[in-house]
């Protein structure tokens, strides 16, 4: 049965500002526990999942990831099913699964990314990848996991969806794509160095992103490892450099400061009017804005994930531009600071960096993961086959 007007807007629109009608905000959808006290002062489903999404509000970066994955599927079953969060079953999982492979229509669902105040926001960029749908797929599973343990939901249906499915599509991808061959990054590395510098401001623009870059290609950090660093988390044993850094579920791990990277920290203070090397628990942060003013005491405020993010994909789509090589061109467009990520750690591989220290400064669980930056074994295998000739 299709319901009409099952919302007041005709198109996706971030959960702040999604009203349904009641019947789509159900109070005793299908998958509704009846049995069982809810400890949640939930009455509909959105409140439910505000109130899953409040555990993790101390931490940004994840609570942002979060709100991302379990917004993109309330909005699905609402527009694309007309179904409540609630009434979602084994099948519909399914279902979004495919549907985050190829989001349609892609005038409602795909977009540049825009501030979630803009009306013209999308719920997507892209298409997701085999490992963005797993890891969307994982999130949701936890929803669904609390807000049973919490007596609101009768059961989870992401634990029914076929696990070994999706670890043969990601297995499928056997090497990460996702990089700069060395060609693309010279260039981008040219680039930067070419940035105009004839004024102070300027000077601190192109010092900044000359650092940032040197940052992501050598040391392989993740954005938010990035936007949570101060400058004391630099640290010096034994005439040795180490970065310490609070990585993904909030570990903390300590790699070897590569020796140009260094050169660039110290260049990049200077030009902020610190001291060539970071005192001893510094709480300047690493990455620091540019657009205020410094106090008396030279404080600078830090950038967040997303500010980083921009930074990267304008630079990105500057150099795209001045790129007089097409296919090249567009890679850089498609490129994120994640990929930097991804090329530190293949031209690593490449270069024979021994795949013990990859994984340490990958801060890999598994060593398999790692191995998938080995691009390197290919070119090798397609040399010697190809020494064999028809004449």
């Amino acid at each position: 049965m299709q319901f009409p007007d099952a919302t007041q807007s005709a198109r996706p629109v971030i959960m702040e500002k999604l009203v349904l009608q009641p019947w789509l905000n159900r109070i005793q959808g299908k998958n509704r526990a009846r049995h069982t006290i809810c400890q949640l002062d939930a009455q509909h489903d959105i409140d439910a999942i505000n109130a899953w999404l409040a555990r993790v509000q101390h931490s940004p970066e994840t609570f942002r990831n979060y709100r991302k994955e379990i917004e993109r599927l309330l909005l699905w079953a609402t527009f694309k099913k007309n179904k409540s969060f609630s009434d979602l079953g084994l099948e519909d999982i399914y279902a979004y699964h495919a549907f985050l492979k190829d989001p349609e229509p892609k005038e409602l669902w795909i977009g540049p990314t825009k501030p979630r105040s803009d009306p013209e926001w999308k719920p997507f960029e892209r298409p997701l990848a085999p490992a963005s749908r797993k890891q969307a797929l994982i999130i949701i599973g936890a929803a669904f996991s609390f807000l049973v343990e919490a007596g609101y939901l009768a059961g989870n249906p992401v634990r029914l969806f076929n696990k070994q499915e999706l670890r043969q599509q990601i297995n499928h991808q056997a090497t990460v794509e996702r990089y700069l061959d060395k060609d693309i990054w010279e260039y981008l590395w040219n680039f930067v160095q070419q940035l105009p510098q004839h004024n102070k401001k300027l000077l601190l623009h192109k010092q900044r992103f000359v650092f940032l870059l040197s940052l992501l290609y050598l040391q392989a950090p993740r954005v938010s490892e990035i936007s949570k660093a101060r400058m004391g988390d630099f640290i010096q044993e034994e005439n040795l450099w180490w970065w310490r850094i609070n990585g993904k579920g909030n570990k903390t791990a300590r790699i070897p400061v590569n020796q140009n990277l260094l050169m660039a920290l110290v260049r990049y203070r200077l030009i902020l009017g610190l001291s060539s090397f970071p005192e001893y628990n510094e709480s300047t942060p690493l990455l620091c804005s540019l657009n205020q003013k410094k106090n008396n005491a030279q404080r600078y405020s830090g950038l967040g994930s997303s500010q980083i993010y921009k930074m990267i994909k304008e630079l990105l789509h500057q150099a795209a531009d001045r790129m007089q090589d097409k296919r090249k061109a567009s890679v850089l467009r498609a490129a994120s600071t994640h990929w930097f990520r991804h090329t530190s750690l293949t031209h690593q591989a490449e270069l024979g960096v021994d795949l013990r220290y990859l994984q340490a400064t990958a801060r890999h669980a598994s060593i398999e993961t790692t191995q998938k930056y080995l691009h390197q074994e290919n070119r090798q295998w397609h040399s010697e086959i190809n020494k064999h000739k028809l004449r």
